[in-house]
């Protein structure tokens, strides 16, 4: 042993004879153990008085050294209960360290030496105006560590008031209720001056931390004050009942629910409403005990049931599916709308889906439930949608294919005359598509506006969808009930690859989109080539309708792209004369440059067409190419300027 560990030693043994040898008492301060712990502070921790003694009378002793954990001789001898070596340290004057004896006095109530608690706090060293800290410290320590004897001794020897803040006292039930110390909790309960709503730093009342650490009994006694607030919530959004329901304490959560004034609905800091918190948990008897004590609608407090089934399902806790569905088949049974197996279907719930369709494998289902599987799984909803429109809509092709395997309806039409295949396709869901049709989905049914999917799909601009319809047989030329082809509503919402594969097989798009006037559209699908000079029952093409509508740009879009410009209808008309009949100016002007037929075309046609007089001038002129210009001179050219425009132009009247 070195001359460094051997005071150490002797310190712990309570060798004296070490000390007596040793009169340089500063080299023997100096030294620490490990956790620097100093030969006073080991003697005083071991009990030894006259070892104590000896080092405080050598000089300089450091009475307040701190060991690494922040313990001095006096913490360390309080702890040990050792009231002799405790009385040997008071009578220096330096040991008042605000610290340290705070931690002296919580070391002695924790371990409940009544005799040290009863020295420490009767010192008349000690601040007086400091006491009230020291004694509110006792008794918060006391009451945490359960020694109520020692707990009345202080309450009837110091007035403290527990409510206020100024001190710790508040928190001795806190931490009394936090520990599950019965009897002292029912000792301060009946104490005028304890406030039973009271929190710590996070917002924890009595209450919250005694459910927490799972103190049935105290909860219980805590429950029993009529003045306690049930409904706190801490720092974290709980209350005393979503912690019981996170941990699934039956016992305290029937004590929860049959107090007044619990609310079971207030949403945490993580918006979860009770019963989400024990369906998370996986808590049967929890969610049992939450249904039988309020309606279903409340308890969701504005969450939708399949969010519910969805984590049951998806959390591996199908018994909580079956045990759900009970209060929401009555809901089902009580007011028309939405259904489980349509929830589910919506949001690709296959857990769920698996459950409420293989009914022979599922946990037993409510009798609300169990229709006959052809009509459960084609149950129209509110809207007249079944679980496949839902499904088919959203994409979800497990799902999809999953209702098809237990016989769903693949036709079946919802309010708005739509079918699954019209959902999926209006979405441009192509794997849904492609197993509807795979399962012969009708694809020319028409909705309620005369829409096929082939329609809804263009319109959308959903290009491998309509790829998929063309291939398995869509008409391209059914028109809605507005006369509206596919191809109508893909160059209108300008979907140019659709235009592309629509346009070569359409016959009556182009002339719907003139006689609409959607110039921007027919530009569009004239990149395609479609058929420009196809005609309508009236034997008109897409430029007879526009010279009849005078749409000038449309026209000229249409010449342009090579549309014949004679014509004729059924009734002998060309392009020009309807726009003559219809007094389309700008229209006739442009015919007349792409060498429109004049023949048979009077004098009073042009004039009326213009709106000019009968009494003026008309001059034709047309050059060697076939162009032809109208105009209406107000004096006649003279013979020379005539020859002129002959020789350059030539003319007739």
């Amino acid at each position: 042993m070195t001359n460094f560990e051997e005071p150490l030693q002797a310190a712990s043994s309570g060798n004296f004879s070490v000390f007596q040898k040793r009169p340089e008492g500063g080299l023997v301060h100096s030294i620490t153990d490990e956790d620097e712990n100093t030969s006073l502070s080991i003697a005083a921790k071991n009990g030894h008085q006259k070892v104590v003694k000896r080092l405080l009378e050598e000089d300089p002793a450091d009475i307040n050294a701190r060991n690494t954990f922040g313990e001095t001789s006096l913490a360390q001898a309080a702890d040990n209960g050792d009231k002799d070596v405790v009385e040997a340290l008071l009578q220096y004057s330096d040991i008042i360290d605000h610290e340290s004896y705070t931690r002296a006095v919580s070391r002695a109530a924790n371990m409940g030496h009544e005799d040290v608690v009863k020295l420490l706090l009767e010192n008349d060293d000690i601040d007086p105006s400091g006491k009230t800290n020291y004694v509110s410290k006792a008794i918060v320590s006391v009451a945490e560590n359960g020694h109520d004897s020692l707990l009345m001794q202080l309450l009837a020897s110091y007035k403290i008031d527990l409510r206020s803040t100024r001190t710790e006292g508040y928190m001795a039930l806190i931490k009394a209720a936090q520990a599950g110390q019965n009897k002292v909790v029912e000792l301060l309960l009946r104490r005028y001056d304890v406030d039973i709503n009271a929190k710590d730093a996070n917002g924890n009342t009595a209450l919250h931390l005694a459910v927490q650490a799972g103190h049935t009994s105290v909860s219980k006694l805590l429950l029993g004050r009529n003045d306690i607030n049930i409904n706190t919530i801490n720092a974290n959004g709980d209350t005393a009942l979503s912690l019981a329901a996170q941990i699934g304490q039956r016992d305290t959560i029937k004590l929860l629910l049959a107090s007044d004034g619990i609310c079971i609905n207030i949403r945490g800091a993580s918006w979860q409403v009770v019963l989400d918190i024990a369906i998370c948990e996986g808590h049967k008897h929890v969610v049992d005990l939450l249904v039988a004590r309020d309606v279903f609608d409340s308890l969701m407090n504005g969450n939708s049931m399949d969010e519910f089934l969805h984590q049951a399902a998806s959390n591996g806790y199908h018994h909580l599916v079956a045990f759900l569905l009970f209060p929401l088949a009555m809901a089902c049974a009580a007011c028309p709308g939405r259904t489980p197996l349509s929830w589910s279907a919506e949001n690709s719930y296959i857990e769920v889906l698996q459950i409420l369709l293989a009914r022979d494998r599922a946990p037993p289902l409510p009798p609300a439930l169990l229709l006959p599987l052809e009509v459960y799984v084609n149950f129209r909803d509110d809207q007249g949608r079944t679980p496949l429109s839902r499904a088919a809509e959203k994409g979800h092709k497990d799902v999809v294919g999953l209702l098809l395997q237990f016989k769903a309806d693949i036709n079946f039409k919802d309010m708005d005359g739509r079918t699954p295949l019209s959902r999926g396709a209006a979405n441009g869901h192509t794997e849904a598509v492609q197993i509807l049709l795979e399962h012969n989905a009708d694809i020319c049914l028409r909705d309620g506006e005369g829409r096929t999917p082939l329609s809804r799909g263009a319109e959308n601009g959903h290009t491998e969808a309509v790829v998929i319809l063309l291939r398995h047989g869509a008409d391209p030329n059914l028109k809605d009930s507005d006369g509206k082809s596919p191809l109508w509503w893909a160059a209108e919402n300008g979907h140019e690859a659709i235009a592309d594969l629509l346009a070569p097989t359409d016959t009556d798009t182009l002339l719907l989109l003139t006689t609409a006037g959607k110039h921007t559209a027919i530009e569009l699908l004239l990149r395609f080539k479609p058929k420009i000079d196809q005609r309508n029952h009236d034997g008109r093409t897409a430029l007879h309708l526009a010279a009849q509508r005078g749409h000038l740009g449309i026209a000229r879009a249409l010449i342009l792209q090579g549309a014949k410009i004679n014509l004729k209808d059924n009734y002998g008309q060309i392009p020009l004369r309807l726009a003559i009949q219809h007094k389309h100016g700008d229209v006739i002007k442009e015919f007349l440059k792409y060498k429109a037929y004049t023949e048979g075309i009077m004098a009073a046609e042009w004039r009326d067409a213009h709106g000019k007089e009968n009494k003026e001038t008309i001059l034709l002129s047309k050059t060697p190419d076939g162009e032809q210009y109208l105009d209406f001179p107000r004096v006649l050219p003279r013979n020379e300027e005539l020859s002129k425009m002959f020789d350059k132009l030539g003319s007739h009247l």
